[in-house]
């Protein structure tokens, strides 16, 4: 009923339950500086799966929480980074209802450092062009087309009305780890592989952000090849 697969996790099959997670550890040494190791990121992934066309994730996340200056306040540490439930509809179609990754480009949907393909992120990553996580649904169809994957994904976003954040009344930028989130949005992803070894990505996302002091929509273009 119990097993462990590495990079897997561990899945307990009379409950149809996973459990995984990961550490990310950071060492920094300048020689003006004194040295300092920080545990960067303890993620915990729960998976649940009650139905064979259902499935519930979340990933509960500790940044900053062990430095060599000491142990950071919990609340300030952790994050919700995501929490949603699939709905698979037909074998290409599905929906997903919560908080999750916005899907641009290919750094911000694949952020765990384990997983990542650099030892550091490429520096406009780490800029907040977009809010990276996104509180709504998202709509997603898998096509084939002459043998070439075509996947196409459409996401809404309510913030101010779903993120768990709000909820619980904590919504300025200190709590919000300077990720500050949607207003509202609306978005789309299309990933196409005309080769086996090229995959393209396209991005559009409409959105209103809650800092915004002029209320104005952001539009934002992507393009991305692996």
């Amino acid at each position: 009923p119990y097993s462990y697969h590495w990079g897997r996790g561990l899945n307990i099959t009379p409950l149809n339950l996973n459990l995984g997670g990961y550490a990310h550890v950071n060492f920094e040494h300048l020689e003006s500086k004194q040295d300092v190791v920080l545990l960067d990121d303890l993620s915990f992934f729960i998976s649940w799966s009650p139905h064979a066309q259902i499935r519930f994730f979340s990933e509960l996340e500790f940044e900053k929480l062990v430095s060599s200056d000491g142990i950071a306040d919990f609340s300030d540490s952790f994050s919700i980074e995501r929490l949603y439930v699939d709905f698979l509809v037909t074998n290409s179609f599905s929906a997903r209802f919560g908080q999750f990754l916005t899907p641009v480009g290919i750094w911000n949907t694949t952020h765990a450092s384990p997983l990542v393909w650099t030892t550091s992120r490429p520096i406009v990553t780490e800029s907040q062009l977009f809010p990276s996580r996104t509180n709504g649904l998202m709509l997603s169809k898998q096509f084939i087309i002459n043998d070439h994957d075509l996947d196409i994904s459409l996401y809404f976003d309510d913030s101010n009305d779903l993120d768990p954040r709000v909820l619980d009344g904590i919504n300025d930028s200190e709590h919000l780890d300077q990720d500050v989130a949607f207003e509202h949005a609306i978005g789309g992803h299309i990933i196409y592989e005309p080769i086996e070894s090229l995959k393209t990505g396209f991005s559009y996302l409409a959105f209103k952000k809650r800092d915004d002091q002029n209320l104005a929509t952001n539009h934002l273009f992507g393009l991305d090849l692996f």
